[in-house]
């Protein structure tokens, strides 16, 4: 229900993030927790109910619920305008920002303009998944940039094993975008070069997620020609909205015809005798 939202949204934007995308940077997310406050520790692992997450995003509150199940169970995420709280400076104190930006308007250059400001600033990491596309974006490759204007060292990516599926709460299905989406991540240098040998490592073994349930291990890569290299990011300039409407009218038109074609032919074919 659009009214009960403090701001304006959009119905498309509403696709939960499945539970396979959480367990794909779950290696990530304990890399970046906060240390222990104490040097006696049970397990090798930080506490991930220690972790401060936020989610500023909220849709049907599922974010939360998924990450809850996976051990976070420290999660800012309310149903709250997110840029209002900016300009009050009224943003919930946290860890790390764990979050899938609506694709409508310009909500996902916002959210890269705070998350890339807050990790150069106040070395606070983030994890955003967006369409492959925003790599390849200008406003993406300007935010991102390092002070010489060179590819980051901060910043990785990673590409999960298969497309996900995305959850609409009114209950409308699964749903496939017609891109693919990657995790844009920013841990800082010295995490960033860890992150590589713990993918490696992944990659390796096999890696498990934490259902317990065999799923190939994600791919991390530290660069946009590396993506390009994978097929990771689209290998031509995405069509403006209008041009996607015609495209999209066209191809209707197109299946639409050679729907006819065939009736018309079945209706002429005579099998021989």
């Amino acid at each position: 229900n659009a009214s009960s939202f403090p701001y304006e949204v959009d119905y498309n934007d509403h696709f939960e993030t499945p539970i396979e995308a959480y367990q794909d940077i779950l290696p990530l997310l304990d890399l970046v927790a906060p240390p222990p406050t104490t040097t006696i520790t049970t397990t090798k692992q930080p506490k991930r109910s220690k972790h401060i997450l936020y989610d500023p995003y909220y849709c049907d509150g599922k974010a939360a619920t998924l990450l809850h199940t996976l051990g976070f169970t420290n999660v800012q995420h309310e149903k709250c305008d997110f840029y209002e709280n900016i300009r009050n400076n009224d943003v919930p104190f946290h860890h790390t920002l764990v979050t899938n930006p609506p694709y409508s308007g310009d909500h996902k250059e916002k959210c890269v303009e705070y998350a890339v400001k807050g990790l150069r600033e106040e070395g606070r990491c983030f994890f955003l998944l967006m369409p492959n596309y925003i790599a390849l974006k200008e406003y993406f490759r300007v935010a991102i940039a390092d002070e010489e204007g060179k590819e980051p060292k901060d910043i990785v990516y990673v590409i999960p094993p298969s497309s996900y599926e995305y959850d609409h709460p009114e209950g409308t299905g699964h749903d496939i975008p017609p891109f693919a989406s990657i995790w844009f991540c920013g841990l800082g240098t010295a995490a960033s070069e860890k992150a590589k040998v713990i993918f490696n490592r992944l990659n390796q073994n096999n890696f498990k997620t934490g259902n317990d349930t065999k799923r190939p291990p994600s791919v991390l890569v530290s660069t946009l020609e590396e993506l390009k290299q994978r097929n990771a990011v689209p290998n031509q300039k995405r069509l403006n909205p209008r041009q996607r409407r015609k495209q999209k009218q066209r191809l209707q038109q197109q299946n639409f015809s050679s729907s006819m074609d065939h009736n018309n032919g079945a209706a002429a074919y005579s099998p021989p005798e």
